[in-house]
């Protein structure tokens, strides 16, 4: 709590003048993006845009192996159309499941749970760099 020092509460105490200053920098603080990720977000929409039609393209080869991989397991429920990322039932606490496909096989995944209760029985699954590779040496 914020308060004059005549209160005598618990918590931090300051001037009015610190309680105004303060008041003041609440708002960018919390509101308002930091200068150098607007920097950022500038410098990407106004800047050269050569490789990000490659990345897309990347991208999508990854989104389409690990559907490719899914479907040959009988997983497939969508393919996705603006990620290469994709949650795929596992019929169980995806945070359990997680842990098990990792000691078991060596294969991470992010559990459902991390995005919501409604996919608690859903893991997150990618086809990275390494994944793409061995698929396609």
């Amino acid at each position: 709590s914020v308060t004059h020092l005549s209160n005598a509460i618990t918590g931090l105490r300051a001037s009015p003048e610190v309680i105004q200053i303060a008041t003041k920098l609440q708002e960018p603080f919390v509101s308002c993006g930091v200068p150098f990720a607007q920097r950022g977000a500038l410098a990407a929409l106004t800047g050269p845009s050569e490789g990000i039609t490659d990345m897309c393209v990347a991208y999508a080869k990854r989104r389409d192996i690990a559907v490719d991989i899914l479907r040959a397991h009988g997983l497939h429920a969508y393919t996705p159309h603006g990620a290469f990322y994709i949650l795929v039932h596992c019929g169980m606490d995806s945070t359990q499941f997680a842990y098990r496909l990792l000691d078991t096989a060596s294969v991470a995944v992010a559990p459902g749970s991390a995005f919501g209760i409604e996919a608690n029985e859903y893991v997150r699954v990618c086809c990275g760099e390494a994944c793409r590779r061995q698929c396609f040496p």
